[in-house]
């Protein structure tokens, strides 16, 4: 019993000295002025001035004056928080209950600074009013703290509002009376407006901040207390908890403006977040329960210039107009838009202009404040496409968790990310980084597309895809679509699609479609092109229906595009065509499969004429050209090619197997030097361009080697003989070789040359030619006794050879030949007359 009283007398002594320091505090605070501002400073973080502190005291209660009281605010000149004076009376018991309550308080001329804050926070007389995602002061502390004065009064004030986009709204003339009496609230409110004086009075009755049975009423006054509104326009009436609004108009800022003040922001984080903006007609506002915790509410209007910024990896529009339904689960907004704008940064670089769009939107907010958007009978339509039937759904998982046992605390970052909530330890996400968990997509539509090329507007800009977009931007000419659908259904990242957590479909028809698929290296332009198109998840597919490659008609063809939305993507074709000889010999040995230095070089053999029938696949990687791969065959039939100086051959068929790196063929037929002519063409190194030989036989007309060997020696020769050779192609150089026993030929040169008909003599002929880089020469050998060779001049370009050297001699004599310029002899021979 002692113990006991010995702890109250301990108590009681403490209550007597914390009231005496209280007495102290306030008897000498005019002493400590200084002391006084820099608690302040403390307190607001910011400067705070004071002229003149008076304190006195009434009865148990300090009664404080307060004159040119200053707080520094963020702009030059424009004070956070300042009066000219301020009187209050302090309730006793509320110090001693460490809760500090005004039974009376003034303040004349004041001027207050608000602040919206880029963290959809607000900033009063330079104090951040926090939320449970940030901190400061609660707002609904704050407000609870303020109801429960007695009487306030506020003369002849001043409030400025700075906004985020950096316009300042200014109330000046500002006045109002606040009285509490228990449960009993009221306040009278006046300012001055561009439109002139404007005053409310607003009045309670029952617990408005912890019970649900309490009644207030509202009206707006003129100067001479005249009511301005009429019922329609503005009114208020709350019955036993339970209370109607009802506004002719209501710009949404207002909304945000009040989430802000009153710390409801929380429970509509969307609405702040993504700066929903606009302005709503006909209001209805139904709420029951505490002031600043409404049980149930509900919200219908008309609503016109809504706008809502893209978050949480969600889209934004603008210049939207419908009917909206809202409640605290959730709400419908039917909308209709004429010259919109949509933008989504997460998906697209830049935003798009929407002629017409339409549609109804529904959400709806679970528990744990994670948010499902649905979209019903959606329509966009723009200069590019045109959106119908759009249905989808979207949840936006704000990764809030309750945490339902003790081990779960040990995967928490940080302490920081807890809250409580009713009884509950919430983990909440969004304080790290604002970074909710990943947009979860259903959505299904049907399209049409006016201008192919203008896609590429819609294509992610996802830096992976940028050489594809540059690809879409270079090879897509032009083209429309038509009869598209597309569906997406799973979750909207990066690699979604690649790891199997979405699944994407699309499918439309296409017409006038002209794709240079290949333009970095001059690939044949596909022109004409008409069929569908289908969308798989990464590939895509197009079976055209009818397609040129420049003039030549395409039959089977087959165009897709494997891993489109990653760097690894590949475009594979295969086709089937009937072209010409000449166009598959320029794209063989002068086309895309050459690098661009090989190109524009002369061929040493030229297609005249001839039928191909091809078939071809193609693959090219859209990451790197360079390595594109070829694959296919060709049916060459009544083909024509020259020979440099003019000799043809002619009546060309066979079948040809090539690769970008090879060629080989069955039997080539053909005529040759007048006479039939059949040849096999191999690969003897594979490269870009492959180095190819060729070896043939056939029967020769001797007359017909007058380009290669001049009128002057086929004077001699007269006759057909069978020869065999071959010619080896290397780039722009290409050696020929032939050798014949040229019997069935007469020569009626002098001995020891002249030869009958049915004699055999061996001949042999080497020949080099290319362009300007490759040394021409060509050497001859005839019998033991004949040996020709000419040269050219690498600057030459009048004629095949310039220099040359004929020797006859005796049989052995195999000492090198040096031609000269012109036509030179050199005779060993002694028997020669």
């Amino acid at each position: 019993m002692k113990l006991i009283a010995k702890f109250l007398g301990g108590l009681l002594l403490l209550y007597i000295l914390f009231w005496l320091a209280v007495a102290a505090y306030f008897s000498f605070a005019a002493r400590h002025k200084d002391l006084l501002e820099t608690n302040l400073s403390s307190l607001f973080q910011r400067r705070v001035s004071i002229q003149q502190v008076r304190t006195a005291w009434q009865g148990m209660s300090p009664k404080i004056q307060v004159n040119g009281f200053q707080v520094a605010g963020d702009t030059p000149g424009q004070p956070a928080l300042a009066f000219a004076s301020m009187s209050a009376e302090f309730s006793a018991v509320s110090l001693l209950r460490f809760w500090p309550q005004l039974t009376k308080f003034a303040v004349e001329q004041p001027s207050l600074e608000i602040v919206s804050l880029p963290s959809n926070q607000l900033q009063i007389a330079g104090i951040t009013l926090g939320t449970n995602r940030s901190r400061g002061i609660n707002p609904k502390s704050l407000i609870s703290w303020l109801l429960n004065h007695q009487n306030a009064v506020w003369l002849d004030g001043e409030i400025v509002w700075r906004r985020l986009d950096g316009q300042q709204q200014r109330y000046s003339n500002v006045s109002f009376v606040y009285q509490r009496d228990v449960d009993n609230r009221q306040i009278s409110a006046a300012t001055l407006t561009p439109k002139g004086p404007f005053a409310f009075k607003a009045q309670t009755n029952g617990n408005v901040l912890e019970a649900g049975d309490w009644d207030a009423a509202f009206e707006v006054l003129g100067d001479k207390g005249q009511s301005l509104l009429a019922p329609e326009d503005l009114s208020l009436v709350v019955e036993n908890g339970h209370g109607s609004l009802q506004l002719k108009t209501l710009d949404m800022q207002r909304i945000q403006d009040f989430l802000l003040i009153t710390g409801l922001g929380e429970a509509a984080s969307w609405v702040l977040d993504s700066q929903l903006d606009g302005r709503l007609h006909d209001v209805r506002f139904d709420f029951s329960g505490p002031l600043l915790e409404f049980v149930d509410w509900s919200l219908t209007a008309l609503a016109s210039e809504v706008r809502f910024n893209p978050k949480h990896g969600m889209p934004g529009m603008s210049k939207l107009a419908g009917m909206v339904e809202a409640s605290a689960s959730g709400g419908t907004f039917e909308f209709s838009a004429s010259e919109g704008l949509f933008k989504w940064p997460n998906m697209f670089a830049s935003s798009f202009d929407i002629d017409q769009a339409s549609g109804q939107f529904h959400w709806s907010i679970a528990d744990n404040r994670n948010i499902e958007i649905v979209l019903e009978n959606g329509s966009f339509e723009d200069q590019v496409a045109r959106i119908w039937d759009l249905n989808a759904s979207c949840n936006v998982d704000t990764r809030n968790r309750s945490v339902s046992n003790l081990a779960q605390l040990f995967k928490v970052d940080s302490v920081a990310d807890l809250s409580f909530d009713q009884g509950k330890i919430i983990e909440s996400g969004s304080v790290r980084g604002d970074a909710p968990g990943p947009l979860h997509l259903d959505a299904n539509a049907k399209f049409e597309i006016k201008s192919l090329p203008e896609v590429i507007r819609y294509l992610p800009s996802d830096p992976r895809i940028a050489k594809f977009r540059t690809w879409w931007s270079n090879g897509v000419i032009q083209g429309k679509a038509d009869g598209g659908v597309l569906s997406y259904q799973g979750e909207l990242s990066k690699n979604a699609l690649k790891v199997g957590k979405a699944e994407l479909f699309g499918k439309v028809n296409f017409s006038g479609v002209e794709l240079d698929y290949g333009y970095q290296r001059s690939w044949p332009k596909l022109l004409n092109s008409s069929g569908s198109a289908t969308l798989e998840n990464d590939l895509l597919t197009f079976i055209p229906e009818q397609a040129w490659l420049d003039s030549d008609r395409i039959l089977d063809s087959k165009v897709t595009i494997d891993s489109i939305f990653y760097r690894e993507r590949q475009l594979d074709l295969h086709a089937r065509m009937t072209t010409s000889l000449p166009r598959v010999m320029t794209f063989l040995f002068d086309g895309p499969l050459l690098k661009p230095e090989q190109r524009g070089r002369p061929l040493p053999v030229t297609a005249q004429s001839g039928q191909v029938a091809a078939e071809v696949e193609l693959t090219i990687p859209l990451a790197n050209v360079r390595k594109t791969r070829v694959r296919g065959t060709a049916d060459v039939t009544n083909g024509q090619l020259i020979l440099p100086q003019g000799v043809a051959v002619t009546e060309v068929s066979t079948r040809i197997d090539f690769t970008e790196r090879s060629a080989e063929s069955a039997q080539i037929d053909g005529s040759f030097l007048g006479g039939p002519a059949r040849a096999k063409l191999i690969t003897t190194k594979a490269a870009q361009p492959p180095i190819m030989k060729i070896t043939a036989t056939g029967q020769a007309d001797i007359k017909r080697l007058q380009p290669w060997l001049g009128e002057h020696i086929l004077s001699w020769l007269d006759g057909t003989s069978e020869w065999q050779g071959d010619v080896s192609i290397d780039g722009p150089r290409v050696a020929i070789s032939a050798q014949s026993d040229l019997q069935g030929v007469s020569v009626s040169a002098p001995d020891p040359l002249a030869k009958a008909a049915p004699q055999a003599r061996p001949i042999s002929v080497a020949m080099l030619i290319g362009d300007k880089k490759v040394p021409r020469s060509l050497a001859l050998k005839y019998g033991e006794n004949l040996r020709v060779r000419f040269t050219g001049d690498l600057k030459g370009t009048n004629s095949l050879f310039d220099r040359s050297v004929i020797w006859l001699g005796e049989a052995g004599d195999e000492r090198p030949l040096k031609p000269q310029p012109g036509v030179n002899f050199k005779l060993d021979y002694n028997q020669l007359d």
